[in-house]
């Protein structure tokens, strides 16, 4: 029986929040970029060797005709691999939605390399196993690891596609197949784009059915309900929904349950929603101050450091650009919240972005490009801002932090979820303002965080007042 589809992303959030969250790709995620069929990239091997591949559904053993008429050799196949896959360059909005999810661990048969680029656009380095020889080596801080498990565009001659490889495959790819069996029994798989015809997996599956018994990892898959086509009979239509309810119920043999979705567009909108999800305890800290306003320069520095402390204490990640006279006050409260946990490390808690500062004779305004790009990486992996004081001097003036003012604005754009703690003063007060203007376009309906947004306004407040109302505020919007 399927899965509601809230409770597959909860559950698949919780594991990509401890780390043992994986990824399997198949076919279907690339092909919004263009990727062609099976059927278009044998059409011409096959017609080569007087077969027509609309007439075939068993494609790899297809693929094996055509070997074994050319004498082992697969030119053909080679050359369309190379001018169909090669000119694949545009990665899709999946792809993209995928690169930012904080996943360590992805498996595809793909032979396309899309899904790795848009990871590399997401300035994250990649582990490529490519082949066997890969597993010796890794790059150094490289964040996450794909295994190209049928090959890789990069060297076609090795990529897997006739049945003799698939019936090769536990021998010549031991590593593959060992590593896979590992991470299915470590962490909780999401297959996406996969139709699960790879009799390779399959036996690696019933391995591990029959290794495991009962207790099993749960694992999840993504797949269209079915749609009845145009002018199609209705006999037709129900045998396809017949087979795949077979499909559902065999599969969960294995403990991989199925995630129906309406549409393949709603695929997407369940990504954004994990994502949505992920970024929820990641809580962007803004703050600046050069002058004392709503608050004194003394006490900001106390409730940032305590701020800190709470947030990765209740297991929220901290982001910040370390600006001036907050950034040491935000690491400070951090570090002594990551050293009292064992669980807990810096780079996973803690995601300083510096601000780089002009050199001798150019102004501050000279780096606004960079700047804002920074604050741009910043938000987009952040689902929570908070914003304190913000303040900064101008010719000898005391004004409100453009920047702060822009991190808003972003913040807005990526539907980042705000807490202005007003009575700081500075921009923070400014903000507050906006979103008194109407509130329920920041938090809907949800008057626990207006009512918590009015009382951070108030002056007078005591530090730990403050801070039990936004971390009462964070609660509220993670739940």
């Amino acid at each position: 029986m399927p899965v509601n589809i809230d409770e597959f992303v909860n559950e698949y959030v919780d594991s990509l929040r401890c780390g043992e969250a994986g990824l399997f790709v198949g076919a279907g995620l690339s092909l919004a970029s263009g990727m062609p069929s099976w059927k278009k990239l044998l059409q011409n091997p096959a017609e080569s060797i007087g077969m027509n591949v609309d007439k075939e559904e068993d494609l790899v053993t297809l693929a094996q005709y055509y070997v074994n008429e050319s004498h082992d050799a697969r030119t053909k196949i080679n050359t369309e691999l190379k001018s169909q896959f090669g000119c694949l360059s545009k990665t899709n909005d999946n792809q993209k939605i995928i690169a930012q999810l904080p996943i360590d661990t992805i498996w595809t048969t793909n032979y396309d390399n899309l899904l790795e680029k848009a990871f590399e656009d997401n300035d994250k380095i990649c582990d490529v196993k490519r082949s066997k020889d890969d597993f010796t080596s890794s790059p150094k801080n490289s964040s996450v690891t794909f295994y190209k498990m049928h090959g890789d565009i990069s060297n076609v001659n090795e990529a897997v596609i006739t049945r003799r490889q698939y019936e090769e495959y536990d021998r010549n790819f031991e590593l593959y197949v060992t590593a896979l069996k590992s991470d299915l029994v470590r962490k909780t798989f999401l297959f996406i784009g996969y139709s699960f015809q790879d009799p390779n997996l399959k036996y690696i599956l019933s391995q591990l059915r029959l290794l495991l018994g009962n207790n099993p990892r749960e694992h999840y898959f993504l797949i269209k309900k079915p749609e009845k086509y145009s002018g199609e009979s209705t006999e037709n239509f129900e045998y396809r929904v017949n087979k795949q309810r077979l499909q559902i119920e065999d599969l969960e043999q294995y403990c991989i349950k199925a995630v129906e979705v309406d549409n393949y567009e709603q695929i997407t909108t369940v990504l954004e929603e994990i994502k949505s999800k992920v970024k929820q305890n990641h809580v962007f800290l803004s703050s600046a101050q050069v002058a004392d306003q709503g608050i004194s320069q003394e006490n900001l520095k106390k409730l940032l450091t305590t701020l800190s402390y709470k947030l990765i204490q209740n297991n929220n990640v901290i982001v910040n650009g370390y600006g001036w006279h907050a950034g040491n006050a935000i690491v400070k409260g951090a570090l002594m919240a990551i050293m009292e946990d064992p669980s807990k490390s810096i780079d996973e808690y803690l995601k300083i972005s510096p601000f780089p500062q002009p050199d001798k004779g150019m102004s501050r305004e000279s780096m606004g490009k960079e700047w804002t790009k920074i604050r741009q990486e910043m938000l987009d992996n952040s689902g929570i801002a908070i914003f304190i004081s913000g303040n900064k001097n101008d010719q000898g003036k005391t004004i409100l932090s453009s920047g702060m003012l822009e991190e808003f604005q972003i913040a807005q754009q990526k539907n980042v979820i705000p807490i202005p703690i007003g009575y700081t003063g500075g921009a923070s007060q400014e903000i507050f303002s906006k979103i008194n203007e109407g509130y329920e376009s920041y938090y809907g309906n949800n008057n626990a965080l207006i009512e918590g947004a009015k009382k951070l306004s108030k002056t007078g407040l005591k530090n730990k007042e403050t801070i039990d109302t936004v971390l009462s505020m964070i609660c509220n919007i993670q739940k």
